[in-house]
């Protein structure tokens, strides 16, 4: 279900050109108010878990400019913006699938420009092609096409108890074949960032830009983590022991996001840093978004979390200083899911690094606020 909460922006105010108008039938509206006497107001969505298009409709809540009381249930003729109608649509697009050669499925989604230069975008942990779309709509202005695909258990891809993160190259090697890309960018996102950097190690010679924003740096180096939320330091110390140990942990955030995303999404809130929580409080859609993305990760239940928290606890399989082309990486100042100390090191390891501090941003936020950054890195590396 489509639910909105009104948000009022005073009388006669009008509409921003791109909108778009949602006809419904308004059995609730209250006979003794017109619609003119109702006060202009923005909406604010938000999707059942079962991701399905069917059936919506507009819940709002209304106050009068004549008695000041909320009318909850109206059903009215209302606008959203184009920027909410967007991102409801793709981040509840069905994800198309390739079978891999050892007969997995992979399942991936395109955001942004669908002509546009091609960046493979790897999600966080845990997380799925969902998390894309957050910055879709950066994406189409830069001119990019994003590709994201869901890594084995998360989504819809099939689990792989064998992976490594090396391993994750070949998937990757195999999707770009599908989808006939001969280059391409990579960008990783919080853990995604060890994938991105796995293949700048096993394909550089393909890509032509490698960005991690708020990318994990390796957890075996004790330094680095000093500055991780406790919650991590537990999670990540008790996979590196085996993976098994951490199912009470993954069972509860799986059964939380499955029951009610949004309600979740509001109880890990506490545990993010002052960024994050304002990121959260202000941009709703994108709150949306990010809560359904964890939802549609656990879609197949905890394997390919359980698994995934293992891989990012232990060294990864390769060095840093043994990268030999350009990574670009973007570091908030407030994360504590990923320290600041974590991105130096990366930098500071890998000869071509190009470091970006950005001191007011947290973990979640820096990934949509420096989205126009990373995107027009990206656009402006040379393409060989």
């Amino acid at each position: 279900m489509f639910r909105a909460q009104s948000h009022d922006h005073g009388a006669g105010q009008q509409p921003a050109p791109d909108v778009a108008m949602v006809h419904t039938a308004s059995p609730g509206w209250p006979a003794d108010l017109k619609p003119r006497e109702w006060r202009a107001t923005t909406l604010r969505w938000s999707m059942a878990t079962s991701g399905s298009m069917a059936g919506v409709e507009l819940i709002i809540s209304m106050s009068s400019r004549q008695d000041g009381l909320h009318h909850p249930g109206c059903f009215v003729s209302q606008f959203v913006s184009q920027e909410i109608r967007t991102m409801l649509s793709a981040s509840s697009a069905p994800a198309p699938s390739l079978q891999l050669r050892d007969g997995r499925t992979l399942t991936w989604q395109c955001y942004g420009d669908d002509a546009g230069r091609p960046l493979l975008v790897f999600h966080g942990f845990p997380g799925c092609h969902v998390q894309a779309a957050l910055i879709g709509d950066a994406a189409r202005r830069a001119g990019v096409r994003l590709i994201a695909p869901d890594r084995p258990g998360f989504a819809g891809s099939t689990p792989d108890p064998d992976r490594t993160i090396l391993s994750w190259v070949r998937d990757v090697e195999q999707l770009a074949a599908h989808l006939s890309l001969l280059r391409f960018g990579v960008l990783g996102i919080s853990c995604g960032g060890a994938y991105a950097l796995a293949c700048a190690h096993e394909i550089g010679e393909r890509l032509d830009y490698v960005g991690l924003v708020a990318g994990m740096g390796p957890m075996d180096v004790p330094a680095i983590r000093r500055g991780q939320h406790p919650a991590l330091k537990v999670l990540f110390g008790l996979s590196r022991l085996h993976p098994r140990l951490v199912t009470p942990m993954l069972r509860m955030d799986q059964k939380m996001f499955g029951i009610d995303p949004m309600r979740a999404l509001q109880r890990l809130a506490s545990m993010m840093t002052a960024p994050d929580q304002a990121f959260l409080r202000t941009h709703v859609a994108e709150a949306e978004t990010f809560a359904r993305s964890l939802s549609v990760a656990y879609r197949q239940g905890i394997d390919g979390a359980m698994s995934e928290a293992a891989l990012i606890a232990r060294p990864r399989g390769f060095e840093l200083a043994d990268i030999r082309i350009p990574v670009h990486v973007y570091q908030g100042g407030h994360d504590r899911n990923v320290p600041p100390d974590m991105g130096e090191y990366i930098a500071r390891h890998i000869k071509l690094s190009r470091y970006r501090f950005f001191p007011d941003e947290g973990h979640l936020s820096i990934v949509s606020n420096a989205a126009d950054e990373y995107l027009e890195d990206f656009v402006a590396s040379p393409q060989q």
